[in-house]
């Protein structure tokens, strides 16, 4: 969990209470029409790159 931590992009007490996406970075997303799930963590992912000055290899 401390490693985790360390990762996040926000300041984490450790007293606070955290959603797991918010320490994971992980989004569900929901289609109601197909009842399809998916998963992901590009928010998290771009939160990483902008903070440790990473590039996206996007061009």
């Amino acid at each position: 969990m401390q490693s985790a931590l360390k990762l996040q992009p926000e300041p984490v007490r450790e007293t606070a209470t955290h959603r797991i996406s918010d320490i994971l970075g992980i989004e569900l997303h929901e289609c109601k029409r197909s009842g399809n799930v998916t998963l992901s963590q590009d928010t998290y992912v771009s939160k990483l790159l902008e903070r440790f000055g990473g590039d996206s290899g996007k061009k």
